[in-house]
């Protein structure tokens, strides 16, 4: 409760409109934290919560237990998606959002930038590393990313983004939402920005059009490259 005072008076506002749990906290009874969560939307403090980065059964459970004590039930999974990173279609997590109605709010689906290209070289055909980009203060990112699989998938979508006039990040953020179609769950994705010109990009990619064949055209370069 002095936490979550503490972030309305941080941001100067009176309530907070989604409240997510972020990571499990395997020593902490679920049901202690449904029922804090609830006190929050009872007493005003929070209209709505969400659940994040959780294993499926984790998210039943706790669905399962809110309808049990006559809590609210979370309304959105947060959750890392993009073209590369596939995870939770095979893991149970996009069935669960399914089943119970939860929006899934994608982070990284950018992937850390580097599905804007920036990381590669068309021309050459090889990696670059722009001074002071993420990339070159994190070696993970090159170490998970940098391989033959996202180059293949860069290539591909660089030809369906040429098409169409298009951004590179733009296509990548309307595969999400193109995705959503698919799937037949609400996905939103969730990106940040360090230029102005950058929220405009983005806004815009709602309005991109794309085709089963386009999606088609990345998942066939995708499917034959070789996973690292």
């Amino acid at each position: 409760m002095w936490q979550a005072r503490e972030s309305l008076r941080r941001l100067g506002t009176d309530h907070i409109d989604l409240y997510q749990l972020h990571w499990p906290d395997p020593e902490t009874p679920k049901i202690e934290t449904l029922r804090a969560l609830q006190d929050l939307v009872r007493i005003g403090l929070v209209n709505y919560t969400g659940i994040s980065n959780h294993p499926a059964h984790d998210v039943v459970e706790f669905l399962e237990l809110a309808d049990r004590i006559g809590a609210d039930r979370f309304v959105t999974m947060q959750e890392k998606y993009n073209v590369l990173e596939r995870e939770i279609e095979v893991d149970g997590r996009l069935d669960v959002a399914r089943r119970y109605g939860l929006a899934i709010l994608v982070y990284s689906p950018l992937a850390q930038g580097v599905l804007t290209g920036k990381y590669y070289d068309f021309k050459e055909g090889r990696w670059v590393i722009p001074e002071l980009s993420r990339a070159s203060l994190v070696p993970d990112l090159q170490k998970r990313y940098f391989n033959e699989r996202t180059a293949a998938a860069l290539r591909a979508m660089k030809e369906v983004a040429d098409s169409k006039g298009i951004t590179l990040a733009q296509l990548a953020l309307a595969w999400v939402i193109k995705r959503s179609e698919q799937l037949g769950v609400t996905v939103i994705p969730i990106t940040s920005f360090s230029r102005a010109s950058q929220v405009d990009e983005a806004v815009e990619a709602v309005s991109v059009s794309l085709k089963d064949d386009d999606m088609k055209a990345i998942e066939e370069a995708l499917a034959g490259a070789q996973k690292p």
